[in-house]
């Protein structure tokens, strides 16, 4: 037999009060006078013989009685599960401990009730056996076997995780940690609420795995899914918008749910939603009025799940964002009047001599006019600037070696040159919906007089890059295409020269709106938000590329340095599994000459709740005994006896009361009537 709570046994003491009631209570006489006692003396002895009997009795039903409820609080039990022999045991409990396990059931975490678990298997195996705590976080400092005490401290440690595993990954970590260590025997536990998010079918064999799953009786969240920016330009003075998407989740109660939008740590603006569907889109709009970091959070008040209530946003403002023009043989002096119109940018003519990233490092736009050929290295800084967000523009030359040049536009991903055309031709077709267009253009008239070509070059329809046409021409060919990928810059191809000499469209008002477009749509090549996991790769340009900077990250009262690696002007650097929290973070070197606004953000993946039954975790893993928490705590969940002593104790606790009540109340009575 042992005890789930052996320390009320101390309560034991309270058997003392009893004996000492009956020391006070039951020796007090009262004298009674009578002038002659002869007539009671033949009554004497069977009266005090009674009087002791009824004394004892009353004492031992209310020890019993005492007992009884100190045992009931101890819950004693009777254990199957002894069955671990002697030699190295390997015990290793898997706690989930992801955001889903953040949810409330009766005043506890899920987490909390599944840390409790992990404890009593602890306890259940004692001395005997070492153990393996694992976590989201596979930290390497739970990857020991550690003692019996030392597993109980690291439980009691856990916190809710950013991170999340499917159990095929719980499990490889598992038997890799048991094959080290050669035991003679191991035990698997896995104790999670199950969501199907981690279900992948897989193989156990030949090991034992126990699978405690705590089921969670409210399936209902409000949560942010995501949120982004509606504005291509970031320029002060500049009017944008924040769309909010929030999800609620099986929630019948119609109340209102409180937005706020926080704009650099102050609150500009804040709503009261109703739900009418599922998720509903949200709109708040600023001004931008800062140059440098802008940094957007968006927060919820929901009680089920805290850590999926709040969304973190940063976007960066150039002051003058940098516009590099390298030349080819030829000179456009139609790009300089396009940028310069508007002093917002900062412009630099090079005569092209290679890709020099010195020179590049701090641009926005990259602008290729009419140079004939590229070498590979060439190509390698050009695919280094795209990866990093930051875009650029090309200007195709009267007189390009196709074949070559078509090399070139393979390796950065857009679509090859079939021909070189004289056949003049009128710009015919303007993609308005597209971002970079629709707020030159808001409607177009079917008399609009476009501007004449005379030479340009068709392209294949096909390319590895998305593509875009933002200007067509009256046969059907594009004059200027965007290629885009996620998370990389665009290339914006024109297929005929910058020179009025082959086209009308640098004389036409159409030419200077779209280069600015362009060149204030570069100021974008910052990532605007992360997610929190291993996965989790962040690129970013840097002035300088010395082989000693060490850049930190800073944030949430913590300092740290992540995993790095420079190449060339670009910076590349993972979370690894130290942070935990979200927020805003800076990433900068020691002079702070480099210095980055990152928005980290829990993945959202846990918080849909959405659980696997029973049945299919059983049909799924057939070599898993899977067992859910219903409340038979001990029986269900730890492999023990049906036969619940506790129970017991609390019966026979109420009874040995009423043997008690029956004996002060009747004995008398008995006696009485038995000596007649």
């Amino acid at each position: 037999m042992q005890f789930q709570n052996p320390w009320f046994l101390l309560s034991l003491i309270f058997l003392t009060i009893p004996i000492i009631v009956h020391l006070f209570n039951f020796r007090k006489y009262q004298k009674v006078y009578f002038t002659n006692i002869k007539l009671i003396k033949e009554l004497l002895q069977d009266t005090q013989k009674a009087s002791e009997l009824k004394k004892k009795l009353i004492l031992a039903s209310r020890l019993l009685a005492v007992l009884f409820i100190i045992l009931a609080f101890v819950q004693p039990y009777f254990s199957n599960q002894n069955n671990l022999q002697s030699g190295k045991n390997i015990v290793s409990i898997y706690i989930d401990n992801s955001m889903s396990m953040g949810a409330y059931q009766e005043q506890k975490t899920v987490l909390d009730i599944a840390k409790n678990y992990g404890k009593d298997i602890v306890n259940q195996y004692g001395n005997r056996a070492q153990y393996h705590i694992l976590t989201n976080d596979f930290l390497n400092s739970r990857l020991e076997p550690i003692s019996f005490q030392d597993a109980i401290n690291e439980i009691s440690k856990i916190t809710i995780s950013p991170k999340s595993k499917k159990l095929s990954e719980v499990f490889e970590k598992q038997k890799k940690l048991l094959l080290n260590e050669n035991a003679e025997q191991s035990k698997l536990f896995w104790i999670s609420d199950f969501q199907k998010n981690q279900l992948q079918s897989f193989q156990t064999k030949p090991y034992s795995v126990e699978a405690i799953q705590i089921e969670n009786s409210k399936i209902e969240n409000d949560y942010i899914d995501s949120i982004w920016l509606n504005a291509n330009i970031y320029k002060i003075g500049e009017d944008a918008q924040i769309v909010v998407k929030t999800v609620r989740q099986n929630k019948e109660n119609p109340s209102k749910l409180g937005i706020d939008f926080k704009l650099n740590n102050k609150v500009k603006s804040s709503k009261e939603i109703t739900f009418d569907a599922d998720f509903r889109l949200d709109t708040f709009s600023f001004k931008i009025l800062n140059n440098g970091w802008n940094d957007i959070s968006i927060e919820i008040k929901d009680p089920s799940i805290i850590e999926d209530n709040s969304y973190f946003l940063s976007f960066y403002v150039s002051p003058k964002p940098k516009v590099s023009i390298i030349n080819g043989n030829y000179i456009s002096k139609y790009l300089d009047y396009a940028f310069l119109t508007d002093q917002n940018f900062e412009i630099s003519n090079i005569n092209f001599n290679g890709i020099n990233p010195s020179v590049i490092q701090n641009t926005s736009l990259l602008v290729l006019n009419q140079i004939q050929d590229f070498t590979n290295n060439d190509i390698q800084k050009m695919n280094e600037i795209l990866k990093v967000g930051k875009n650029i523009a090309i200007f195709l030359p009267p007189d390009l070696d196709i074949y070559r040049y078509n090399t070139f536009l393979k390796n950065i991903g857009a679509a090859i040159i079939i021909e070189k055309s004289n056949l003049s031709t009128n710009i015919k077709n303007i993609n308005i919906q597209d971002p970079l267009l629709k707020d030159i253009f808001t409607k177009l008239e079917n008399n609009l007089d476009l501007p004449k070509v005379d030479l340009y070059y068709t392209l294949q329809k096909n390319a590895t890059l998305r593509s875009d046409v933002l200007l067509s021409l009256e046969n059907g060919y594009p004059f200027l295409v965007k290629y885009h990928q996620t998370g990389a810059g665009n290339i914006f191809v024109f297929t005929s020269p910058p020179n009025s000499e082959y086209n009308r469209f640098v004389n036409s008002s159409l030419f200077a709106p779209i280069m600015f477009k362009i060149g204030n749509f570069s100021q974008n090549y910052y990532q605007n938000a992360y997610l929190i996991n291993d996965n989790t790769n962040i690129q970013l340009p840097i002035t300088s590329s010395f082989k000693d900077r060490i850049f930190y990250l800073r944030g949430n009262e913590m300092e740290l340095i992540p995993p790095q690696r420079q190449i060339g002007n670009i910076l590349n650097c993972s979370l690894g599994n130290e942070i935990q929290k979200d927020g805003f973070y800076i990433l900068e070197d020691a002079k702070k000459e480099n210095q980055f606004h990152l928005a980290l953000n829990y993945d959202r993946k846990e918080s849909q709740l959405i659980y696997a039954a029973a049945s299919e975790l059983k049909n799924m893993y057939q070599d898993i005994q899977v067992k859910t928490e219903t409340g038979k705590y001990k029986s269900e969940i730890l492999n023990q006896s049906d036969f619940e002593p506790s129970k017991w104790m609390a019966i026979f606790a109420l009874l040995f009361i009423f043997i008690e009540i029956l004996l002060i109340i009747f004995f008398d009575q008995i006696i009485k009537k038995s000596g007649k």
